[in-house]
């Protein structure tokens, strides 16, 4: 939860000292600055973004999102300058926090950017370079540690999940890396279906124990196997600039417009399973499987989820059908499959 009464004094060389460097930086372009508004996962997060060309870079992945006129909750403010001694090409990633947990700073591999979270005043300041050097994964999930520690102060935890819709049915797909759940979640988008995400999830538990999935990106990737087995996709693919960035980013939300809803209640909770077999199959899972699925992949690849944490993802399975989804090679089957489940 955000930190009161916070000494400043007490926060170590560098990370309060950034926050104020970046913080003088955006006041010097405060007359040219753009704003918008974003609902993520019901909180109003306001962008105050330097040039258009940034907006763009920054502001694509969020554009699927509802507008708001509320105050925010969360304030993002952004330069296309560059921090002296922040250069591109940083093999680095680096999440630290000063000593008293205030300040978050977060300094992105490859582009010498430099974003920090003062959790205080719920301020994200960053100072990023030209849009133009933003790595592919800023492109496609711009924020991503930030927003997943700032989110996780409250009752929402951001989980490592592909999350699809069909009637206002949520079907979240869980497991480890390389599982199936990104093909998936992409069959499923290509068969008809809504969309929120290949990737990350912000999962709420409310006081009724109703697990709603919440969308944060309107983006997906392209794994290197999906441009020959996705070929009506491929062509939208966007390259990476570095030889570390294999995947391809697909803005996924401007190819489906109006498929990219905002949340959406979780009722299934499906596990793929590769077999290599051609028509989908799904079988019921206990829901000590789906969690032991669920649970470890989230914590591996996704952000620390804590006892809360590990807590909502119990809610989730408990109140969710569980079940294994076997996917073919005949991708048309897996939405099919899923539907007839839905609707069975």
């Amino acid at each position: 939860m955000p930190v009161s009464n916070a000494d400043p004094s007490c926060c170590p060389p560098g990370v309060r000292e950034t926050f104020e460097q970046i913080d003088r930086e955006i006041r010097k372009a405060r007359d040219a600055v753009l704003q918008r508004t974003f609902l993520l996962a019901g909180k109003a997060v306001r962008f105050c973004v330097e040039s258009s060309a940034l907006a763009e870079a920054l502001l694509a992945p969020f554009e699927h999102l509802p507008s708001s006129s509320r105050d925010p909750e969360l304030t993002v403010s952004a330069t296309s300058r560059r921090l002296p001694g922040a250069s591109p090409g940083d093999s680095f990633e680096n999440l630290r926090s000063s000593e008293d947990g205030r300040y978050v700073l977060h300094s992105p591999a490859i582009s010498g950017a430099r974003w920090c979270l003062d959790r205080h005043t719920s301020r994200v300041v960053g100072a990023v370079g030209p849009a133009s050097s933003q790595s592919l994964h800023e492109r496609s999930k711009p924020l991503q540690p930030l927003l997943e520690f700032w989110l996780g102060q409250g009752r929402y935890q951001v989980i490592h999940a592909a999350m699809a819709a069909c009637a206002g049915q949520g079907v979240l797909f869980a497991g480890f890396n390389g599982a199936g759940k990104s093909s998936c979640a992409l069959c499923c988008l290509r068969g008809g279906f809504d969309f929120l995400g290949d990737d990350r999830i912000a999962l709420e538990t409310r006081s009724d124990g109703a697990a709603i999935g919440h969308s944060l990106y309107g983006t997906a990737w392209l794994q290197p196997d999906h441009m020959a087995r996705f070929p009506d996709l491929a062509p939208h693919g966007i390259a990476g600039d570095w030889p570390t960035e294999p995947k391809h980013l697909l803005m996924a939300s401007r190819l489906f417009p109006g498929r990219f809803p905002a949340s959406a209640p979780i009722r299934f909770v499906l596990l793929p399973r590769v077999t290599g077999g051609t028509s989908t199959r799904l079988r019921r899972a206990t829901r000590g499987e789906a969690l032991r699925r669920l649970a470890p992949g989230c914590l591996l690849t996704g952000p620390r989820l804590g006892q809360d944490g590990f807590a909502s993802l119990a809610a989730v399975i408990q109140q969710a059908e569980c079940w294994w989804i076997e996917p073919g090679s005949d991708f048309d089957s897996i939405p099919e499959r899923i539907a007839e489940l839905i609707h069975a």
